[in-house]
C-alpha cells in the first residue's frame, strides 16, 4: 500500500511542476505623444477557474518609472484602442468595441480623461474613478 501512494504522487509531480503561469500579458501597443506622455496598451489573458480577458491603457511621463492605469475593459474583439491628448490637455481614449468597462479614471494629475466607446455589451459595469 505504501508503494502504490508512492507512485501516485510521484504521478502528479510533473504535472504540478509544469503549470503555465495563469495570466498572460501582451503588449498591443505603445505610442509617445509630443506632450511627454507614453501610453501603452496591454491585453491581459487569465486562466483560473475561468477564462478571464482583460485590455488596460496605461501612462506615464517621460522620465518616471511607474505607469498609471486610466482605463482597464473587458474586450469584445482583440483591438487597441486609438489614445491622444489634445492641446486642452485632454486624453481621448477611443474604444470600438467593449464588453464591460471594469476601471476607468475621469483624470490623471493636471490631464482630464475622455472615454468614447463605439458600441458596449453591458453598461452597468466600472463606475468613474
Amino acid at each position: 500500500m505504501k508503494h502504490w501512494l508512492h507512485m501516485i504522487f510521484l504521478g502528479l509531480t510533473p504535472a504540478v511542476g509544469s503549470c503555465a503561469p495563469a495570466c498572460l500579458s501582451t503588449p498591443l501597443a505603445q505610442t509617445h505623444d509630443p506632450a511627454g506622455i507614453t501610453f501603452a496598451v496591454t491585453r491581459t489573458d487569465c486562466d483560473t477557474l475561468a477564462k478571464d480577458s482583460a485590455i488596460s491603457v496605461t501612462a506615464k511621463r517621460d522620465g518616471e518609472r511607474d505607469s498609471a492605469l486610466l482605463l482597464k475593459y473587458d474586450p469584445w474583439a482583440n483591438e487597441a484602442p486609438q489614445v491622444s491628448v489634445d492641446e486642452r490637455g485632454i486624453i481621448t481614449i477611443h474604444v470600438s468595441r467593449a464588453s464591460s468597462i471594469l476601471e476607468q479614471h475621469s483624470t490623471w494629475g493636471a490631464f482630464k480623461i475622455r472615454v468614447v466607446i463605439d458600441k458596449i455589451a453591458y453598461l452597468d459595469r466600472g463606475v468613474p474613478t
